[in-house]
């Protein structure tokens, strides 16, 4: 992948990451300090934290929809520290941000516990499989998206989604049949 498309990127992974930050529900000190961490981009200190929570919430079975903001936002953060790693831990930060988002769209609550964060977790599933140029994934993701999302709550910038989902479009596997 060229340079400026990684950059290009980047910067819109760090325009969408940052809102969800701001809304998790911090009731526990540990929650309040891992979102402080996210604030201040201290995103390896901010996964940790989430993991100590990660694992205390599985043992406690804690509500869906608060297990998946959770989820959400481990995700986050390794999105953000593959885009500031070197090339070879790259694809590893983004394949284990694939498995928060994966996890997080399992859970998906009842209706009065909703995991807020089922819908907006195909977003992040397609940008990370677009980083890491799996188009097929990213394609299917994005379109999963659109399908999915909710036109009230969910925000997200359209133009990049777009972009984003015409990228993915022109380097797909070409069908068997194609010549």
């Amino acid at each position: 992948m060229k340079r400026s498309s990684k950059n290009w990127i980047a910067a819109v992974l760090l325009v969408l990451a940052s809102p969800v930050a701001y809304s998790l529900d911090a009731e526990d000190e540990q929650l309040r300090r891992a979102v402080s961490l996210m604030q201040n981009e201290q995103w390896q200190l901010a996964y940790a934290v989430f993991s100590e929570v990660d694992e205390a919430e599985q043992a406690a079975g804690v509500s869906e929809g608060d297990y998946g903001k959770l989820l959400f936002s481990m995700g986050l953060c390794q999105m953000e520290l593959a885009k500031a790693e070197g090339a070879e831990q790259r694809d590893g930060f983004y394949q284990k941000a694939l498995e928060d988002f994966r996890r997080c769209r399992g859970f998906i609550g009842a209706p009065d516990d909703q995991n807020p964060y089922i819908r907006r977790s195909l977003l992040r599933l397609g940008m990370c499989y677009q980083a890491l140029e799996q188009f097929d994934a990213a394609y299917a993701a994005y379109s999963a998206f659109l399908v999915e999302r909710n036109q009230i709550t969910d925000m997200y910038d359209h133009g990049s989604l777009l972009l984003n989902l015409a990228t993915c479009c022109l380097r797909q596997t070409p069908p068997a049949d194609a010549k």
